[in-house]
């Protein structure tokens, strides 16, 4: 069954011109950007937040650790509930929601609120990645999705290039805060061209959203990207890491076996099941939760992070 969207509808006179497609291009370029900013210019505030907050290294760490297992653990269920919802809806909401909590993180007055706000601006970074690729695929023509991809995956790299060098000279100039709020321009400005220029999700899918499956699968994979970020201080044979692996096993398993029988799963297990695509599916589905960490909170290479990641 397929329901009516309740989106805004972008400005028609936009829409009516041959350049409109690139427009979405460039909206979901801004959250791919800031995302990757953001994420870069954290490390170089943990010395300094370490100070501030008179907190040890392994207290300050959770600067970075909680917006990821945020990330992660909401990742696979906003991908799923964009279709029920609306892409352009949530998207929007994630630049909000995004917005809103850079804009707390300088303002908090201790480290604990600073982990809070960072949780939030986690999930409204994943509200960005579940939708990006759907959004753009909508828009482009076929013949042109394979270039306005390559423009995604510059902003990307852009973002991950420039979060060093800026956030370096924010520190040495205006202070943390700012590192946090460098982004909050770009958020609020995404929102007022989102809701101009990106289009409506055509048809909604009208099925019954599968929360115990979401319910199954976020602590799996929090438990296990927490396992990997804590691997520089938990030893591999010890209770809590142990805990950890054998908690996220134990949930992916029932949430397999939740999927296999739900009338309308979270996700459709049949394509990991499939010999040509398996592989494929499989590595992208642990490739976020596994290299991410290692790169950002570990510090490792990228190159060493997909090693780690494959391996």
């Amino acid at each position: 069954m397929r329901g009516r969207s309740f989106e805004p509808t972008p400005l028609e006179f936009l829409s009516r011109q041959s350049f409109h497609p690139w427009l979405v291009v460039g909206v979901t370029c801004i959250g791919a950007f800031i995302g990757q900013v953001d994420a870069s210019i954290v490390q170089l505030a943990l010395p300094t937040l370490q100070q501030t907050f008179k907190a040890t290294v392994n207290e300050v760490r959770w600067v970075a650790i909680a917006y990821l297992l945020a990330f992660a653990a909401c990742l696979p269920v906003f991908a799923r509930l964009c279709e029920m919802v609306g892409r352009k809806l949530l998207y929007l909401a994630g630049f909000a929601l995004f917005g809103v909590a850079s804009l707390m993180c300088g303002l908090a007055q201790d480290l604990p609120t600073l982990v809070a706000f960072r949780t939030l601006q986690g999930i409204g970074g994943s509200l960005l990645g579940a939708n990006s690729i759907a959004i753009l695929v909508k828009a482009m023509p076929l013949e042109k999705r394979a270039h306005a991809i390559g423009c995604l995956t510059a902003a990307q790299a852009i973002g991950v290039s420039a979060g060093p060098v800026v956030g370096g000279l924010l520190l040495a100039s205006l202070g943390w805060q700012w590192l946090f709020w460098v982004t909050v321009p770009f958020s609020l400005a995404a929102v007022v061209l989102g809701w101009l220029v990106l289009p409506r999700t055509a048809e909604l899918v009208a099925e019954t959203f599968d929360w115990p499956g979401a319910v199954l699968l976020m602590p799996s994979l929090l438990l296990a990207v927490l396992a990997i970020n804590q691997l520089s201080v938990w030893p591999l044979v010890s209770l809590p890491m142990i805990a950890c692996v054998l908690g996220a096993a134990a949930f992916l398993i029932m949430f397999g076996r939740r999927e296999r029988k739900a009338a309308f799963p979270l996700i459709e297990l049949g394509l990991f099941a499939v010999a040509a695509s398996a592989p494929a599916s499989w590595a992208s589905h642990w490739a976020m939760p596994c290299s991410t960490p290692c790169s950002s909170c570990r510090r490792m290479p990228c190159c060493t992070a997909g090693t780690t990641a494959r391996a």
